[in-house]
């Protein structure tokens, strides 16, 4: 006889600086680990992989970071986050609503090994990633 997988609650990261779809994404993943920043700076500090999903976002508003080569922008976090390992492959949604940004951030992570899917936030997206195969919400 098999011995069944270990569950284990999802382990999501979320980059949002908006406080209406940060409460969504709590929403979604009620039970899941969730590990939320809403700048650049607190995405770079708070970032602790493994995590099964990554929702990144483009705009963070207009905060200024601890380095004034970088914007506080999802992209600039592309850039500084780590390549896909096999310790650390991840599903990523871009869900910014510029799609020249969305394009710029998937271009990067997918040189990072990553595969991105680019949606929109809206209650579709929100529905979609509350049901992702592989995406293990905790009871």
């Amino acid at each position: 006889m098999r011995a069944e997988p270990e569950q284990r609650a999802a382990r999501v990261f979320i980059l949002e600086d908006s406080s209406y779809r940060i409460e969504g994404f709590r929403q979604a993943f009620a039970g899941a680990h969730v590990t939320i920043a809403s700048s650049y700076d607190e995405a770079v500090a708070a970032f602790n992989p493994p995590y099964d999903l990554l929702c990144l976002d483009h705009d963070l508003g207009d905060l200024e970071t601890s380095n004034p080569d970088i914007e506080n922008t999802g992209y600039d976090f592309v850039l500084w986050l780590p390549r896909v390992s096999a310790e650390f492959e991840p599903k990523v949604v871009v869900h910014s609503h510029s799609k020249l940004d969305a394009a710029a951030m998937s271009r990067e992570l997918i040189v990072k090994g990553f595969t991105p899917s680019l949606m929109p936030f809206d209650e579709k997206l929100l529905k979609k990633l509350r049901w992702l195969d592989g995406i293990q919400h905790a009871s």
